[in-house]
Parts: C-alpha cells; sequence; structure tokens
C-alpha cells in the first residue's frame, strides 16, 4: 500500500509539472476562448471565436513569452489600431476591413510614418 502512495504521487506530481501544449477551448456565450501554446508551454496566441471566426482582441506571443502581435478581429476581419513588435521595432497599422490604411514605425532612436 505504502509503494502504491509513493507511486501515485509521484504520477501526480509529474503530470502537473508538464507543459501546456495543446490548444484550450472554453465556450463563454455566444464566444469560445482559445489559447494556443508553442512546445516548451509557453501561450502563442489567445483570443476568442465567434461562429468559428476570430472576433475580438486577439495576442500572440514568441517562444520566450514577448508580445508578437496585438489587434482586434470583428467576424474575421481584422479592425482598427494592430501592433506587431520586432525586437527594436513597433509597427503600428490602422486596419478597416482587413486592409491597410496607415502604417506608424516606431523606433527607439527615431519615429517614421508612411501613410499608404
Amino acid at each position: 500500500m505504502k509503494t502504491f502512495i509513493v507511486l501515485f504521487f509521484g504520477l501526480t506530481l509529474s503530470l502537473n509539472a508538464q507543459k501546456q501544449t495543446e490548444a484550450t477551448f472554453v465556450k463563454k456565450g455566444n464566444q469560445t476562448e482559445v489559447v494556443t501554446y508553442h512546445d516548451n508551454g509557453i501561450i502563442a496566441q489567445q483570443g476568442q471565436l465567434k461562429n468559428n471566426k476570430p472576433h475580438g482582441e486577439w495576442v500572440s506571443y514568441d517562444q520566450q513569452g514577448r508580445k508578437l502581435t496585438m489587434g482586434t478581429y470583428v467576424d474575421g476581419v481584422k479592425t482598427g489600431k494592430w501592433l506587431f513588435w520586432n525586437k527594436e521595432l513597433l509597427l503600428e497599422v490602422d486596419y478597416q476591413n482587413n486592409k491597410p490604411l496607415k502604417t506608424v514605425q516606431w523606433t527607439k532612436t527615431s519615429l517614421a510614418s508612411i501613410e499608404e
């Protein structure tokens, strides 16, 4: 019996210590919260689905947990201000119906605005 308890306790600890790598889907009203993971267990993306389309704020992260992208979907369409991080650069893009209207590039040393 003592051996069984030790084995059970050890198995429970090892299962709890495993990293989450499979996507999770949690239904909340008419939307589903989605979280996907990198192989190392760090969150890769999180957001909501409505009618199986991205809806609301979505955020993606690199394998170290740093933000890569943040923006809003409305029924699967990029809308409003999106932010894209890349090392020393932050790109701010205004979208309307999945089309970029304006892009602003931010760096630590300068600010450049590019109208598209």
